[in-house]
């Protein structure tokens, strides 16, 4: 499993060696303890309501109020509770928006010319809380609307899950969808989006856009969502297969490149009616949102080549961990 071209395993390795590595500094009796390093000062996240929402948004490289609070306030909001937020991008740069087959970016702004934009659920503007136009404050804008549900209808009775492979110049996609409700059946329709979780053309201040749509996953006719038929307790699942080239190689937040293969992010939101209709949002997910694991270290071996005794700076340990 890959956490954006992070190995789980590594990542594991790399937190305990973190945390030996910080043992040997400060048990040291032939050195003083060290501080390693200063934690950084905790910040108050807005509580979550326990079940993914659903955003979209639509911005411009351009756009002062896009670029300096609401693409950062909904990024903010995603580091925050990434199994909770959930979104797309309509971004426009160099004077291009992304390809929109459905015309929903006229829907997300309901006709509008004003950007940005950011609506929770499916809602119709004017409406409450939930539309929101124009900018506001850094880090926070939408901060209101997801704790208070994000719009979602009946979130608690449906699940979702997104699996994407690598096949060949390929990914493989699929999306499962569970229904736990009481209804003997409904019928729901899925909205799928393949995005670059890091946008290949920055805002004109140079920060970076997420989750740019690049292409979307339709129905087998190509003109709508797909519609799916629900059960209680039956997972349905519906697959694609898109070229990695549909997107691109990028620069993180940080400014380090990351390859199309591991910027390749798929977005998916499950609703009650089609693409041309406003309705009810269920639930939504992405691929950076894995089932839950749970991992536990059972046998570790430490060897200093250098001595049996114990350690000092400078020494070269093995550590080997199951």
């Amino acid at each position: 499993m890959k956490l954006f071209g992070k190995s789980v395993s590594l990542f594991i390795v790399a937190l305990f060696l973190g945390s030996f590595a910080a043992t040997i500094a400060t048990n040291s009796s032939l050195n003083p303890p060290q501080i390693l390093a200063e934690e950084d000062p905790v910040m108050s996240a807005p509580p979550s309501p326990g079940h993914p929402v659903w955003a979209e948004y639509v911005g411009a490289d351009f756009c002062p109020p896009c670029m300096s609070s609401a693409s950062p306030s909904i990024n903010e909001l995603k580091n925050e509770h990434p199994d909770d937020v959930v979104f797309i991008s309509h971004y426009g740069a160099n004077g291009q928006y992304p390809p929109d087959p459905l015309g929903r970016q006229s829907h997300v702004m309901d006709g509008g010319s004003g950007i940005p934009v950011m609506k929770f659920g499916d809602v119709k503007a004017p409406s409450s809380t939930y539309h929101i136009t124009g900018g506001g404050a850094v880090g926070s804008m939408y901060d209101n609307a997801f704790s208070t549900g994000g719009n979602m209808v009946n979130p608690n009775d449906f699940s979702m899950v997104i699996a994407q492979s690598q096949n060949g110049a390929n990914m493989d996609i699929e999306i499962t969808v569970t229904y736990s409700g009481s209804s003997p059946s409904i019928v729901a329709y899925l909205q799928g989006v393949v995005t670059e979780h890091y946008g290949a053309e920055p805002y004109d201040n140079g920060n970076v856009p997420h989750n740019v749509i690049r292409d979307w996953l339709l129905n087998s006719g190509g003109n709508g969502f797909t519609q799916l038929t629900l059960t209680p307790n039956n997972p349905v699942s519906t697959t694609w297969s898109k070229p990695i080239s549909t997107v691109r190689a990028a620069n993180t937040d940080s400014g380090a490149s990351i390859s199309a293969i591991d910027n390749f992010l798929t977005v998916g939101a499950l609703m009650d009616g089609p693409h041309n209709s406003y309705n009810a949002v269920y639930t939504a997910a992405d691929a950076s949102m894995g089932p839950k694991l749970e991992i536990a270290v059972t046998d570790i071996t430490v060897a200093n080549p250098a001595s049996s005794d114990g350690y000092i700076n400078g020494d070269q340990i093995t550590v080997s961990a199951t």
